[in-house]
């Protein structure tokens, strides 16, 4: 079913009408409005764990990725600046608009120490993560608001 709701999602995004007869979902010249800016569409990033090979599968098809790693002690672990290299070297370089395939790594909050955050930023980027995601949690209003006066880090 995601297969297949991901084809209909880039068909839908491109801004003409789709029409799609599939096992999981139809469409009868169906046309989002107004049609996206980007060109040839809005990016997708498919998010997953990499240990999941449908997840790899599914993100070269796609714009970029979202990935996490589970473990059995913490639930969730930071990739290496290795495991980053393992991971682009599986994906595409490019993505449909000559674009660099993007690798956006993150999920969670900010490491109190400034340097060591920045210098595994600088190691995952050098391995070829292009984007990070930082966790700020929605219903609390201070830190959010902390975190955006504290803007990304340089």
């Amino acid at each position: 079913m995601l297969d297949e709701g991901l084809d209909l999602l880039v068909g839908l995004l491109g801004g003409k009408p789709v029409t799609h007869r599939g096992v999981h979902y139809r469409a009868e010249g169906v046309a989002l409005r107004p049609a996206p800016v980007q060109s040839p569409r809005v990016p997708v990033w498919v998010g997953g764990s990499t240990q999941a090979k449908a997840v790899l599968r599914r993100a070269a098809r796609a714009d970029g990725i979202v990935p996490y790693k589970l473990t059995d002690t913490e639930g969730w672990s930071d990739f290496t600046p290795d495991e980053v290299a393992e991971l682009v070297a599986a994906l595409p370089a490019r993505r449909a608009d000559g674009q660099a395939f993007d690798v956006a790594l993150g999920g969670r909050r900010r490491r109190p120490d400034e340097r060591a955050e920045r210098a595994y930023l600088a190691q995952v980027t050098q391995a070829g993560a292009t984007w990070w995601l930082e966790y700020v949690p929605a219903a609390d209003p201070a830190a959010m608001r902390a975190a955006v006066l504290r803007g990304p880090l340089r």
